[in-house]
């Protein structure tokens, strides 16, 4: 078996830096969050994957800074986006969902008068 280099991490070692589940490595491969896994037969006839140790640190530090969810993976840190785009894309997101709610306020209000000419 070739031996992996210092550039790459075991699925294992992942889970331990990242602080998720092993079952949580493997399933973000099969998402394509990693990319470029090298996969070699294990000792036990099971594949044994390896994770570019970059990726793994750019999602340690992702999850550090109180990142949960991911579907699909930054392959470099500086394509992740900062905390202004993120403030500015959730800021947009909450002004659309405000003039939705003032949109169904008003509605609203046209039907109790409605109700209220009824009665």
């Amino acid at each position: 078996m070739k031996q992996i280099g210092g550039g790459y991490k075991s699925t294992y070692e992942a889970a331990g830096i990242v602080g998720v589940s092993y079952n949580t490595i493997l399933n973000w491969i099969r998402k394509g969050i990693f990319t470029n896994v090298i996969e070699q037969d294990g000792y036990n006839g099971r594949p044994q994957m390896y994770i570019p140790i970059d990726q793994v640190y750019v999602m340690k530090n992702a999850r550090d800074g109180g990142r949960r969810r991911f579907s699909a993976y930054p392959a470099l840190e500086s394509e992740m986006p900062d905390d202004s785009e993120l403030r500015m894309k959730k800021l947009l997101l909450i002004e659309e969902e405000i003039i939705k709610l003032e949109f169904a306020i008003g509605r609203l209000h046209i039907m109790i008068d409605q109700l209220k000419d009824l009665q």
